[in-house]
Order: structure tokens, then sequence, then C-alpha cells
């Protein structure tokens, strides 16, 4: 537990001294909430509180607290609703549970905020193309397949984000989207994505494509790209997918390699290829292994390789 001392932090105009005893998890909770609109304080505080009446007396001080500082500077004002918050919940039982709770619900609607709104520079939202939740539709009726996203590495996420904010790697839908984020927003975004659920449609149909094939051809495919992907080519020099990503395409952190599980074909045809033209090389950092690992891969590989990906599930 620690003190905080009002007449330490605000400006001594502001009033009488105000001294409250909290935990540090509360105080980080409350300063997330202060700008929050009122609806959205109700929606957490029934998330803390048992009863109707702690939740109204507790938004009625909240209300009226900012009213009185409304002119202080943003800085002042989270702080000092911070503390009459504080005082008002002091009293109560709440368990490190709720505040845990409390902090992810705010932790991720200031995530989908980021993901559902365009800013300046930006042409799209993050949602618009890859969903809400990470899993962006299969189609044919764009140039590009919008990648899945959820349940994506964090570590590798925040990279490749930073990487087109930076331009070290470049798509025509991704130039400037990112350039009015900050870093810490885009690791942010990477972190919510990393913690969506990855949907597994059963009854996904592999011949929404632009490649135009039909399902019978896609079943010879995956068959053919299984193998590849789980053995290589030693005769061509070609190493095996699952030695990085493994056999379930989970990916591994440690070694930089992504999840590939049912990520969409004509999205990891379109990663193949760009690796093996050399026009993606973020793979530097591990010493352009996928640039070289593709060299060796025919467009059938490739084909194969991307429905195998494509069909794969999360369990043998």
């Amino acid at each position: 537990m620690s003190t905080i001392r009002a007449a330490q932090i605000l400006p001594l105009s502001v009033g009488q001294e105000i001294i409250v005893t909290l935990e540090a998890k509360w105080f980080q909770l409350i300063m997330a909430m202060a700008p929050l609109p009122k609806p959205y304080i109700i929606a957490f505080l029934k998330g803390a509180f048992s009863t109707k009446t702690q939740v109204d007396k507790t938004v009625t001080l909240i209300i009226k607290t900012k009213r009185k500082v409304n002119k202080m500077t943003k800085f002042y004002s989270a702080i000092f609703l911070g503390i009459a918050f504080s005082a008002a919940i002091v009293s109560t039982s709440v368990t490190a549970t709720n505040v845990n709770q409390i902090s992810s619900s705010l932790q991720e609607h200031s995530a989908k905020q980021l993901i559902s709104q365009t800013r300046p520079r930006g042409h799209y939202s993050c949602a618009e193309c890859h969903g809400i939740d990470g899993n962006p539709p299969i189609t044919d009726k764009y140039n590009k397949q919008s990648p899945t996203l959820a349940g994506q590495n964090a570590d590798y996420l925040t990279r490749q984000l930073l990487a087109f904010k930076t331009d070290k790697r470049y798509t025509d839908e991704m130039k400037d989207i990112l350039l009015d984020y900050t870093d810490t927003e885009l690791k942010e975004i990477a972190n919510y994505f990393s913690q969506q659920v990855l949907f597994i449609d059963p009854n996904l149909d592999p011949s929404i494509d632009t490649l135009v094939h039909s399902k019978d051809e896609d079943e010879v495919w995956v068959i053919k790209g299984k193998k590849l992907y789980e053995t290589g080519d030693s005769t061509r020099g070609i190493a095996s997918c699952q030695s990085c990503h493994g056999p379930l395409g989970k990916g591994n952190s440690e070694i930089q390699a992504p999840q590939l599980t049912a990520q969409h074909a004509r999205y990891v045809r379109m990663t193949l290829k760009a690796y093996q033209e050399g026009t993606r090389t973020t793979d530097a950092a591990i010493g352009g292994q996928m640039q070289a690992s593709t060299q060796a891969l025919t467009n059938n590989d490739i084909t194969e390789l991307a429905a195998y990906i494509q069909s794969m599930n999360t369990a043998p």
C-alpha cells in the first residue's frame, strides 16, 4: 500500500489536502479511466462493485470532480480524479482479480479504438482489412488477400508494423498508413491481435481464390504441400518448413518464426514470392533465412505449400 498526499501533487489552489491510501494497481487503473466518458466508467465500475448503489455514488463523485477541475490540464485532471475515485473505493473490498479484469477491459477498449480509426495519413483502418478480431474473410474480390493476424506472435507483429512504418517493408496497401501511430501504439495493436482467437473455418472453400482451381485440385496440392512442409527436399536443398514454424504451424518466437496455421493460401503465395524475388527483406535480422529458403522453390511448390498451410488445423 502507498500513501499519496494530494498537496504534494496538485497546485495548492485546488483545495485542502486529501490523504488516501490505495494500491498501486488501482492508481494506474484510475489514471487510465479518467478520460473515459460516463457510459464507459459505469460499465467498468459494474465489474468492480457488487451493488448499484456503490456504482452510482462513485460515478456521481467522479462527475462532480470532473466539473471542478475542467479548467486544469489533462495531467492534473487525471491525478485529481484518481484521488477522488480512490477515496470512494478505499473502504470497499475489491479483489486483485477485479482490478486485472477491468485493466484488461480498458486495454482492449483502447486497442479496439486504435484498430478501428483512420489516422490523417492513412487510407484504411486496421479493422477494415484484417477484421476487428484479426480474422479477415477469404476473398477473390481484391488484388491481394489480407492476412490473418489473430493469435500471431506479438513480437513478430510489432516488428512487422515498425518495418512498415519505417519503409523497411513495403506494400501499396500499407504505404504511409502507420506514420501517424507511435511505436507504443503499434505495440499495443500487436498485443491486441496476438490475444485474439484464431478462427479456423471447417467449411472453408479453398477454391475462393484469384488462382482459379477446384476443390479436388486443392486437395492434391494439400497432400504434396504437406510432404514438402514436413520433410523439405534435400535433393534440391529445401529445408522443411516445420523445422522453424513447427509441425502445427504455431511458429517459434525465439527464432522469429511467425505462426502460419490456417493462413490464407493467397497471402502465403504472395509472401513466399516476395521473399524469393527480394521485395521483402524483413528476415535480415535472422540472416535472410526466408530469402535463401525460397530460392529453390518452384511455382508449383509455392502453390502446394500455400494450400497445405491454409488447410492446417491446431491439432494433428
